[in-house]
């Protein structure tokens, strides 16, 4: 196993549950939530795929790629949660969470 990985995103699953506990905006704890339940499922995925199942089976393939889209795409959605909260803490931009399609975005305007 990649221990370092698992290391990497055990440490970001800290920093973004801290985060959670220290917010008050509804908007950052949509936004974590959408980060952990697809990076669980990934990780169901792998684990499953990892240990349960046995080489070169057809369905082997699909997990561990179920795997790399969800770990992916929560990590994208770490990405933007952590650019909406450090935008939102400054307080002198107004900041909008936009979502296209499934991928947040975060659009940022400067205030006066």
């Amino acid at each position: 196993m990649n221990l370092s990985y698992i290391a990497e995103v055990v440490f970001m699953l800290y920093l973004a549950i801290q985060t959670y506990r220290e917010s008050t905006d509804p908007m950052f704890n949509k936004l974590f939530w959408w980060n952990v339940i697809p990076y669980f499922f990934g990780a169901a995925c792998w684990i499953t795929e990892k240990f349960f199942c046995l080489p070169l089976l057809p369905f082997t393939l699909y997990l561990h790629s179920i795997w790399h889209l969800a770990a992916g795409y929560g990590t994208y959605v770490f990405i933007t949660s952590n650019v909406y909260a450090r935008a939102a803490s400054i307080g002198k931009v107004k900041v909008d969470f936009e979502p296209l399609l499934a991928a947040p975005y975060v659009v940022i305007h400067k205030t006066n």
